[in-house]
């Protein structure tokens, strides 16, 4: 099994399927199954004191949260052959694989009631060619979903016919936190720093950067004093995993990864969070370091809020608004456009030369980007000015063209002579399952405008 860790998205509509019930003297675990047709997803029940077990050809993989997170594998033919015990005894549920050889791997001990606290998204992608995804909510009511069905595998790989592609979030279950308030920012390097305060003493910078879907990325050294709870993600087989942070053109690795933790008491501006999500890594790139920033603040804070206003952004200065209530105005602006949110990153849908795309709103970038493989697949002119580099999340130094589009179209609004970059492999569109139809709106973009305004009860665009 080839274990790949992402950060993905996907987008669904709720279809309730038949569930079970849950008692105190029964539980179920999930397992992932094949059939003629394609997948499925059946619940294995399970009573208090009972052993079951499973030796079926059938059986894909058991789908059991351990901790959230975010994580892909391959599976292939010969890694399902595989039996499993399965037993619920003093409340919890225990899982051993065995394999043909009789080697063994046990998964870590889980309750029902630790399970409940999950929801899990499913990403599944055969080698015959068909995608579906599921939903499943508190480990119980099961869902098919809609949108772009990711799909990884490593280095490119193509799947084979018997092979499946999976790929699963884990999200622990909260109460929302409805975020109010004013937070001032500088711009830094072109990006969009907040400072926070961590438990009242600890200062950091933070980027804002609604291209990373998760709450939070911090440095060892910025929480190396605080007081923070630790969580350990586990992959669908039981082996504790790491996590990577992807950008356009590459991930910063597992190397430097080293937990995720619940941060008490942040505070950025005037708002107070009782508690955040962080993914911690021992070290930042150098290009980080060199302009002092500790952090990144993603999608999961913008969206926590009714709406986001961002003033001054063509300034040096400017001022982040937080509303738990945005009222209707006669304010005017220049463009009004829809968007769309995918698991918390936002999309743009439009056209360049008639070519449908989705635009990636994503202020952690400095620079637009576009696939090389779009413009010469769909023959769209593009002015190149020279050659440049591009510095990925982990460091990594990726040769581009920069140059203009003369024409795109985001809603019904055009824009002319834009900025981009183009790259030959432009990483977070396909691990976003767009293929080569992303386009990714930087801050180049953005920072034309003084005023953005992100309406998330309509799901509204303004900007002027």
């Amino acid at each position: 099994m080839r274990v790949i860790f992402i950060l993905s998205v996907l987008s669904y509509l709720a279809i309730p399927l038949k569930g079970w019930n849950l008692d105190e003297n029964s539980a179920w675990v999930i397992i992932l199954k094949e059939h003629r047709e394609g997948v499925y997803l059946e619940k294995c029940h399970i009573i208090e004191g009972q052993t079951k077990e499973l030796s079926d050809s059938a059986i894909i993989n058991i789908v059991i949260p351990h901790g959230f997170g975010k994580f892909g594998y391959t599976v292939c033919l010969n890694e399902r052959n595989l039996s499993y015990s399965i037993s619920y005894k003093n409340g919890k549920i225990s899982i051993t694989s065995k394999d043909s050889i009789g080697s063994r791997i046990t998964y870590p001990e889980v309750s029902p009631d630790d399970l409940s606290l999950y929801d899990t998204r499913l990403n599944i992608t055969s080698g015959k060619g068909f995608k579906i995804v599921y939903e499943i909510q508190g480990y119980d009511k099961i869902a098919q979903g809609i949108g772009p069905v990711i799909s990884f595998t490593e280095n490119g790989e193509s799947l084979q016919e018997t092979d499946y592609s999976i790929v699963v979030e884990n999200k622990l279950i909260e109460k929302k936190q409805e975020v109010a308030g004013r937070i001032p920012f500088e711009k830094v390097g072109g990006w969009i720093v907040v400072e926070a305060t961590i438990q009242g003493n600890i200062k950091g910078r933070f980027i804002l950067d609604s291209g990373f879907s998760g709450y939070a990325v911090i440095s060892k050294e910025a929480i190396s004093s605080v007081h923070a709870e630790k969580h350990v993600s586990y992959d669908s087989r039981g082996f504790n995993i790491g996590q990577k942070v992807t950008s356009a053109i590459d991930r910063m690795g597992t190397s430097n990864y080293l937990n995720n933790v619940k941060l008490f008491c942040f505070q950025i501006g005037d708002i107070v969070l009782d508690s955040i999500d962080a993914m911690v890594y021992s070290e930042f790139p150098d290009f980080l370091r060199e302009h002092n920033i500790q952090g990144i603040l993603g999608q999961n804070l913008i969206s926590s809020t009714k709406g986001l206003r961002i003033e001054n952004l063509d300034k040096r200065k400017g001022e982040i608004i937080f509303y738990d209530n945005l009222k209707p105005s006669n304010e005017k602006f220049k463009e009004s456009i829809s968007f769309h949110v995918m698991s918390n990153l936002i999309f743009l849908e439009g056209k360049i030369k008639e070519v449908p795309v989705n635009y990636i709103v994503d202020f952690g970038s400095t620079r637009s980007i576009i696939d090389q493989h779009l413009l010469k697949e769909n023959n769209i002119f593009f002015e190149e000015k020279g050659i440049g580099e591009m510095v990925g999340i982990s460091g990594k130094v990726v040769g581009t063209l920069q140059g203009k589009l003369h024409l795109m179209t985001i809603g019904e609004s055009k824009f002319y002579n834009i900025d981009f970059l183009t790259v030959p492999r432009f990483f977070i569109s396909n691990s976003l399952g767009l293929e080569d139809k992303g386009v990714l709106l930087g801050m180049d973009f953005f920072r034309r405008f003084s005023v953005l305004q992100f309406d998330f009860t309509n799901n509204v665009l303004s900007m002027k």
